[in-house]
Parts: C-alpha cells; structure tokens; sequence
C-alpha cells in the first residue's frame, strides 16, 4: 500500500473535526468554546451532554479550580 490511500482498516477512533476546539482550563477558569463536541455543551437542555463535574474531572482540575463552580453548579 502506498502512504496516501484511506483503507477501511484504519483506526475507528473519532477524532474531533479539525474546526472543534477542546475544553481547556486557563488562569483557574473552565474554558469551553462553542465550537467544541456538542458532548461538552453542560449549558443546553437537551441531548447527551457531561454535567460540569464530568467536564472537569476529565480535565483532572486541580481542587482550587473545581472550588470556583462550587457555589454556582450543584453536584
């Protein structure tokens, strides 16, 4: 096989698309942009979204960032 084919073998891992951006934390804050996975949305009402927590977990926020949600978010 030459370097350049797609085969149907390839990984079935699902990359984000290449406009998807992924959460992040920055200064202590959660960041989430719009143009993340629909996954990460916590904010919209329907679908298959993480709650906050599930967000920041995956993101191993340290103890003093989850302290920022705390009294804004219930667990």
């Amino acid at each position: 096989m030459s370097g350049g084919e797609n085969t149907s073998m390839e990984s079935p891992v699902q990359q984000p698309a290449a406009e998807e951006s992924l959460p992040r934390i920055e200064n202590a804050t959660l960041i989430i942009p719009f143009n993340s996975p629909e996954r990460y949305h916590y904010w919209k009402i329907s679908g298959d979204r993480l709650t906050i927590w599930q967000i920041l977990t995956e993101l191993n926020a340290p103890p003093e960032v989850r302290a920022n949600y705390e009294r804004d978010y219930s667990k």
